[in-house]
């Protein structure tokens, strides 16, 4: 059980220094090329989904709150006017995906929250 908490916290320091929540809105080099873009939204937004459920036992409840608000305001913000823009360009699909995977995120950290 040790040797998991230990893991786990590595992943979250290790991890949060490349997907910290700033990365989401440089989208890599790939401007102008909104297939590219979403492609690596898409990634990113996996990839803090996955990480992001596997340490979620080990933030504070003031940690999953700032996040939950980070989040919530990126959906808002950043990842709802790229949709609307992927959907004029009928690349739905891919913007829909990203949107889950938020939402999957935000519902994780709610659900974490009611437990703590």
């Amino acid at each position: 059980m040790r040797l998991k908490i230990n893991l786990s916290q590595i992943l979250h320091k290790n991890y949060s220094i490349l997907f910290s929540m700033g990365d989401i809105t440089k989208a890599g080099s790939n401007r102008g090329d909104l297939e590219r873009e979403l492609e690596y939204i898409l990634r990113f937004a996996k990839m803090t989904y996955q990480r992001y459920v596997l340490t979620i036992e080990d933030y504070t409840r003031e940690e999953l709150e700032g996040d939950l608000k980070e989040y919530t305001l990126q959906l808002e913000n950043f990842v709802a006017p790229l949709l609307e823009r992927a959907e004029e360009e009928g690349l739905e699909d891919i913007a829909k995906e990203i949107e889950g995977y938020y939402k999957k995120l935000i519902d994780a950290i709610e659900q974490r929250l009611l437990e703590i």
